[in-house]
């Protein structure tokens, strides 16, 4: 180990590494002939104001300039490749950055909560851009990303409240979990044709997104994708998509009709829950499964054609459904859960085929009671809950095959209500 005299004992030097800086902040220079920048190097220097890096540092190591809460910029070196996760996290003041070309790797949080910083622009030769790079740089406006880039890892730019628009370059091919989420400005995204995948939450509250061409490569939209994107109304979901995760565009009350492609074979829990303005909506051929609440309080829906083929129809998949006025059930469905067409005030009739095996659920709960001596003990209890079509009140009639065996009660119907065949 080695102190350099130059700066009265400022820089702890191990080789041709700066492993601790000592001095009293403001502007630093780093002597010639450092290479790299070690872990937690400067950790809470809280009055270095600005840091001059000089030819030669390859690295800046993990945590270097973490919480260096005075710090406002940096000139980096053409020599650097590498910046380490948290390398300048919580830097609350660094404003100018500027990023030489050369840099290929940039670590998980390394630039989180820069809440000073305003722009970046990726050199193209970065091809990793770590989890939660930005996340929290919440007066960031602009972002320009690296051509050389294959992925967003997750939370890259999450509550990056103040970006406004995004170009995802061409050769990304998955955007991972929460990469945008809570972006509430961001207005404009363009996705590469490369793209595969769309991971869970990764647009969820861009509240302010209002269109977006999903590109033919898609073939996954995670859960809560697109979660209360109110202002967001996409014309096509490409046909090569086969999974659209739970909630996935829950809330989107822009949303006015979709076309789910042919090789989605489940609409998943409340996928499109509370689309208020949702009036129409095409299912495939290859449907088998609606579950829960999938098109639960979609206010606006007026009609639906189940194709054959689907076997259940899970819990509140309608319920809330006003303007629901018909839907014919296929004869391949076999389970019908609990409150499935509840409150769909404005359906007035359906028949219910043959092959319909189940309609409700059984409820394993628990409930307290007391024996003799007056000691509390937990019961097993089964609640059955069938009430298909509670609050529908222009109901007019429902066609049940004769010898079902369920109740017209059961169901939240009246005995004129029903009528066997």
């Amino acid at each position: 180990m080695q102190t350099d005299n130059l700066g009265e004992k400022e820089f702890v030097i191990e080789g041709s590494a700066l492993v601790k800086y000592k001095g009293e902040g403001g502007e630093v220079v780093v002597p010639a002939g450092v290479t790299e920048i070690g872990e937690d190097a400067f950790y809470k220097c809280e009055n270095v104001t600005s840091v001059v890096l000089p030819e030669g540092v390859t690295k800046i190591g993990k945590g270097a300039f973490y919480g260096c809460e005075k710090l406002e910029s940096v000139l980096f070196p053409s020599t650097l490749t590498e910046i380490c996760g948290n390398a300048f996290g919580w830097c609350v003041r660094l404003s100018a950055l500027t990023l030489p070309e050369g840099l290929t790797d940039i670590g998980e949080k390394a630039f989180e909560y820069c809440l000073g910083l305003k722009s970046v622009a990726l050199p193209d030769s970065v091809t990793t851009l770590g989890a939660s790079a930005f996340e929290n740089c919440r007066n960031l406006t602009s972002a320009t990303l690296s051509e050389g880039l294959t992925e967003l890892r997750s939370a890259v730019f999450m509550y990056c409240e103040n970006l406004t628009s995004i170009v995802i370059p061409e050769g990304v091919v998955e955007i991972f979990y929460r990469a945008f989420n809570g972006c509430v400005k961001l207005s404009s995204v363009v996705l590469p044709d490369s793209l595969a995948m769309i991971d869970d939450e990764a647009f969820s509250h861009c509240e302010s997104l209002v269109s977006l061409i999903l590109p033919e490569c898609l073939m996954r939209i995670g859960g809560m994708a697109f979660y209360c994107c109110e202002n967001l109304d996409i014309a096509v979901l490409p046909e090569r998509v086969t999974k659209i995760g739970g909630m996935a565009f829950y809330g989107c009350k822009s949303l006015s009709s979709v076309v789910i492609p042919n090789g989605v074979t489940e609409i998943e829990r409340c996928a499109f829950e509370r689309c208020e303005n949702l009036t129409s909506v095409v299912l495939p051929a290859g449907l088998t499964k609606i579950e829960m609440s999938a098109f639960e309080d979609c206010k606006s829906l007026t009609s639906v054609v189940l194709p054959e083929g689907v076997t259940e129809i899970g819990m509140n998949a309608f319920y809330g459904c006003v303007k629901l006025e018909e839907i014919d059930i296929p004869e391949s469905v076999k389970r019908i859960d609990f409150k499935a067409f509840g409150h769909c005030a404005s359906l007035r009739e359906m028949t219910i085929p043959y092959g319909v095996e189940e309609m409700g659920h059984v409820d394993v709960d628990w409930e307290e009671v007391y024996d003799h001596m007056g000691a509390p003990h937990q019961l097993q209890v089964k609640i059955e809950r069938r009430a298909i079509f509670e609050d529908c009140d222009n109901l007019q009639t429902v066609r049940l095959p004769k010898g079902f065996k369920y109740t017209p009660s059961e169901l939240g119907l009246t005995d004129e209500q029903v009528a066997y065949y």
